[in-house]
């Protein structure tokens, strides 16, 4: 009994001690990357040079109330950075609306309108009304039931917030549509109407891409009370380069606006117009650019002084605003009196139809740090520079040199050719490989150009970094392969190739991401791919099952994706 005793202390002990080694190399390689950030911001960051001028920098003003096809092109292709229609609305009608609006919240109360930082969803100075939260507010609070009847093991069949979320979306545009206010036409109806009217290919309420086919809200009312906590929370709704072919636009439809007499800019707009139009780009900024997602005081005093003056719109009553959600904006704030608004999502992509909703459906977010962190030693938690000797172990990670031969030598067992990996903790061998095409990317980081290990060409016209890619690391292969299917990241779009390939880094190389993106993309329906549950649920499972290289959104989404699987 004593024995069993002191093992399970010991068990207890080791597992104690295994976390914390790995809470600190998680702080190490936190600390490495946002050092690294540094260095490059420091040594090849110009945020000011990527400040639109000229067209591309207008806001468009348009006096006749009316959304005309030219203007909606030049804003979705970024030769704009907002669209002013004055007079959308009848503006008397906005403000009884608006008046409406704000006793309903008196009397019924408000939810908050959460915003998506670095830290997840937080409180914000704007609250919302209606018989739904936004949708990515319901896919929140489905990853916390997901995970909370995980730990407590209880699998009772009960309303997922989900489900809520799209009942509640009927109920709230028959609700709209039956009041008797001062309209004819609820204006997010008018809104929707006059974009399929306007847009080349129409536009529409989006939707889900599986059976029931059910419809995504079109919008949902905001209501900003004086005194607001910030002079105005700089931040965007989409995190990445801008992209003519495709991006997230946000609709504002003003109904009570408070008092310029006491503050010129009270409630007003404020959108900047920053053109990062490449990851290079992107990355030479990304400490700067990573406060778009952080609300603290620091960040929002960082970003002001960085991006410099903004286009300022000052709207009224039944004014239509619609502007780029890549660009920084904030509505300023203001000591006393409310501001109502009607706000809609809009996800374009050309040559499709335009789709409305109330929240980003798509995460498009792009992570800053994400290939940087594929080169951190997982053992020492240290960012190589662009000569460090980085090398692959067979589970696909990748150490210094000199720390992973330093593993080896303390844990091998004598006479054996394997060891215990420091991350799968499963049997590898000890085979260590230089993966050039790491070096090569930070070298383009660094310098903006591919090195001579970019570009140097193998008698069989294949390239080092394809050689690399295709026999030594499916992640590496995953993500050429993501790159050329979508024709980002400075590969030329080839959606066969890029497909053949990642289908080749899952099921070959052993890519978890490639797995998880396949799966997705089958599971939805999107970018060119018919929904089949089938090949998503084999995808999808397949991910699961190799998830230890993925973060923690990629893995509740997983999980969530199987769930509504099963029940198909």
């Amino acid at each position: 009994m004593r024995g069993r005793l002191i093992l399970s202390l010991s068990t207890s002990n080791y597992v104690k001690n295994a976390q914390q080694r790995r809470q600190f190399s998680s702080r190490v390689r936190n600390d490495a990357i946002q050092t690294l950030f540094r260095h490059l911001e420091l040594n090849y960051g110009n945020l000011s040079s990527l400040i639109d001028t000229g067209s591309a920098a207008e806001t468009i003003v348009a006096d006749d109330g009316i959304v005309h096809t030219n203007h909606l092109r030049r804003l979705f292709e970024h030769d704009a950075t907002a669209l002013h229609v004055r007079n959308f609305y009848n503006a008397e009608s906005a403000k009884q609306l608006g008046e409406e609006l704000i006793q309903e919240s008196l009397h019924r109360g408000g939810k908050n309108w959460k915003v998506s930082t670095s830290r997840g969803l937080e409180s914000s100075d704007v609250g919302t009304l209606g018989e739904h939260s936004p949708y990515n507010v319901a896919v929140a609070r489905q990853r916390e039931s997901i995970s909370s009847s995980h730990k407590d093991g209880d699998s009772k069949a009960v309303v997922s917030p989900i489900d809520e979320y799209f009942e509640g979306v009927q109920r709230e545009f028959q609700s709209r549509r039956r009041k008797g206010m001062g309209y004819q036409l609820w204006p997010l109806d008018k809104l929707r109407l006059e974009l399929d009217e306007a847009w080349l290919f129409g536009a529409g309420l989006a939707r889900e891409n599986k059976d029931l086919r059910r419809a995504f809200g079109g919008g949902l009312p905001r209501i900003m009370r004086g005194p607001t906590r910030w002079k105005g929370f700089i931040h965007v709704d989409d995190l990445g380069p801008l992209d003519s072919s495709r991006g997230l636009f946000s609709a504002n439809i003003y109904l009570t606006v408070p008092d310029a007499n006491k503050h010129a800019d009270a409630g007003a707009l404020y959108i900047w117009p920053l053109g990062v139009r490449s990851r290079l780009d992107w990355y030479r900024n990304a400490i700067t650019l990573s406060s778009l997602s952080a609300q603290d005081p620091e960040s929002q005093l960082i970003l002001r002084k960085a991006l410099g003056t903004p286009n300022v719109i000052r709207p009224k009553p039944g004014d239509l605003v619609l502007l780029c959600a890549q660009r920084p904006h904030c509505a300023v704030g203001f000591s006393d009196g409310v501001r109502v608004s009607l706000q809609s999502f809009l996800q374009y992509e050309s040559d499709k139809s335009m789709t409305m909703t109330d929240s980003i459906l798509e995460d498009f977010t792009m992570d800053a740090y994400a290939l940087m962190k594929e080169s951190a030693c997982r053992l020492c938690g240290r960012i190589p520079n662009v000569d460090a000797d980085i090398v692959l172990a067979e589970d696909g990670f990748s150490y210094d040199r000199k720390c992973m031969l330093a593993y080896i030598e303390m844990t091998k067992v004598d006479h054996e050719d394997s060891i215990i990996s420091p991350v799968t903790k499963e049997s590898i061998g000890i085979t260590l490989i230089a993966p050039k095409p790491i070096k090569c990317l930070i070298k383009k980081i660094c310098v903006g150009e591919s090195s001579d290990l970019c570009g140097s060409q193998r008698g069989d016209g294949m390239s080092e970094v394809e050689e690399a890619a295709k026999l030594s690391d499916g992640d590496l292969l995953a993500r050429k392969g993501y790159g050329i299917y979508f024709g980002c990241s400075n590969f030329t779009k080839n959606e066969s190739l890029g497909f053949e390939l990642l289908v080749e880094a899952a099921s070959v190389g052993g890519s978890a991401f490639a797995a998880y993106k396949l799966g997705s993309m089958y599971f939805a329906g999107v970018h060119g791919f018919r929904v089949d549950f089938k090949r998503a649920k084999k995808w999808l499972t397949l991910a699961k099952d190799r998830s230890g290289s993925l973060g923690p959104v990629e893995v509740a989404n997983i999980e969530s994706y199987l769930m509504q699987l099963h029940r198909e």
